[in-house]
């Protein structure tokens, strides 16, 4: 069990919160953290790398439903965010995965699906979208490596520029489309037995829904 002092006074009972990538490590935890503050809860997930071992505990949750999919695929987004209050999407290449794969395919799950569901975001009745990010959040500025940088060698990867560009487009929609999309700062995991390291990032996750609902309830 986590920490809950971040939603003690928030009630999720009447939310439905949609998890990308949530038979994943950090997805499936995600979705328990959230079950256990009575929030209705859809995992969607194509299980390339998350497995129903993960769900298995939670699975049978009268909150709780499964749909299998792809982020990459519009009509599926679009389903599993039908009647959805907030998406979590954690959906995506990891840090060590994208080692072993080709550049092209790391730009198609991580940039094209994220823009797919950025867009589906968009033309939903979703009140907030947040996303996993690794580099500080700022409505003003994103700092990318120079081009000069670039030209002498400044190391970059797949990875990096596919991280890089989520940035980009999700300040993008943002801005233009007035959208509720927040950025949830976490490293890469390198030791999951770590749980200290793991309860963070749950904690890290949790506490940005509270914001994204303290700023909803303030502007209505």
């Amino acid at each position: 069990m986590f920490k809950k002092t971040a939603l003690k006074k928030i009630n999720l009972e009447k939310l439905t919160i949609l998890v990308t990538g949530g038979a994943g490590f950090i997805g499936s935890k995600v979705c328990k953290e959230l079950l256990d503050h009575q929030a209705h809860v859809i995992c969607f997930d194509n299980f390339s790398t998350g497995s129903l071992d993960a769900i298995e505990s939670f699975s049978s949750h009268p909150n709780f439903r499964l749909i299998g999919g792809d982020i990459r695929d519009s009509e599926k987004c679009e389903m599993a965010m039908n009647g959805v209050d907030y998406v979590f999407h954690l959906a995506g290449v990891d840090h060590n995965t994208s080692k072993k794969i080709e550049e092209s395919t790391i730009n198609n799950i991580k940039v094209d699906g994220f823009l797919n569901v950025l867009s589906v975001f968009r033309d939903s009745k979703v009140k907030g979208l947040l996303y996993k990010s690794s580099i500080p959040q700022s409505h003003s500025s994103i700092e990318l490596p120079t081009l000069e940088e670039v030209m002498k060698g400044k190391p970059l990867s797949s990875y990096v520029i596919s991280k890089y560009t989520n940035e980009l487009y999700a300040n993008l929609f943002r801005k233009k489309y007035s959208l509720q999309i927040q950025g949830v700062e976490f490293s890469p995991i390198y030791d999951k037995t770590n749980t200290k390291y793991v309860s963070k990032i749950i904690e890290l996750n949790i506490d940005a829904l509270n914001k994204m609902l303290r700023e909803e309830y303030l502007r209505a």
